[in-house]
């Protein structure tokens, strides 16, 4: 069975409701979330230990313990290995540009994700240092380890490891950077139950997200994030520069250069 979590959400915490926004918009208040239109919520029975925080904080960073792993893969940004469709019209410098523009995007729309572990696979395997002294100074000023992790103020990363001291697994497109933190964090809400997966459906096809409880067993009902768009092309970078994220997606290409 299959079940769409729709693009806005009825919320209710502490007497007070907002509305989800689409992709780019901003929810701090999450609790319980309500049935809308006959369609049901993956977190319909989800009771919030939240409190209210200011618009732009998300999840209170590092409250507890990590207990949720999202991966994301990245490939090594040189010029030659990503995008290739866009190299083909740009060159391969921009191509790697751009690449490294998105990819900063994606990650700093998932900062104050409370609970949850990113873990950055680089590929090629050997890419892993490389990635880790160019992206940790791009996502924050001061940085501690802890068991094998880097923590920030909003961050817990790490760039490989044991998975089975987590509860939920959960996997993100690096290259879909209008999957925020408020998505993640809504479609993660129950999963510990260990009856439904998460699938997040890319626009053209394939998937931007998927996630499920690690000790879950088939057959599991499947609840769907709405569709979003992952950048590949020119005409995808082009419509990401239009949209509500093109602010930040630009500052990050003239980071890059």
């Amino acid at each position: 069975m299959i079940r769409r979590i729709p693009r806005g959400w009825k919320l209710e915490c502490m007497g007070f409701a907002r509305r989800l926004r689409r992709a780019c918009g901003a929810v701090n208040d999450t609790a319980g979330l309500r049935r809308r239109g006959g369609e049901i919520s993956a977190g319909a029975q989800w009771c919030g230990r939240f409190r209210k925080f200011p618009l732009g904080d998300g999840i209170p960073p590092n409250e507890t313990a990590a207990v949720r792993l999202l991966t994301l893969h990245i490939e090594e940004p040189l010029p030659g290995r990503v995008l290739p469709r866009m190299a083909e019209e740009h060159g391969d410098d921009e191509a790697a540009r751009r690449y490294r523009a998105v990819v900063v995007t994606t990650l700093r729309q998932l900062r104050g994700l409370g609970g949850v572990r990113l873990r950055i696979l680089a590929n090629p395997c050997d890419a892993a240092e490389a990635l880790r002294f160019w992206l940790l100074p791009r996502l924050a000023e001061r940085w501690r380890t802890e068991d094998g992790a880097f923590l920030a103020d909003g961050w817990e990363i790490d760039f490989g490891g044991d998975h089975r001291q987590f509860r939920i697994e959960a996997w993100g497109e690096i290259l879909c950077p209008f999957l925020s933190a408020r998505w993640v964090h809504t479609a993660l809400l129950g999963l510990e139950r260990g009856t439904h997966r998460v699938t997040g459906p890319a626009l053209g096809g394939g998937e931007y997200f998927h996630a499920r409880a690690a000790s879950a067993r088939e057959p599991l009902e499947t609840n769907l994030l709405p569709e979003l768009p992952v950048i590949h092309a020119d005409a995808h970078w082009r419509e990401a520069l239009d949209s509500p994220l093109g602010p930040a997606l630009k500052r990050a290409w003239e980071e890059e250069g």
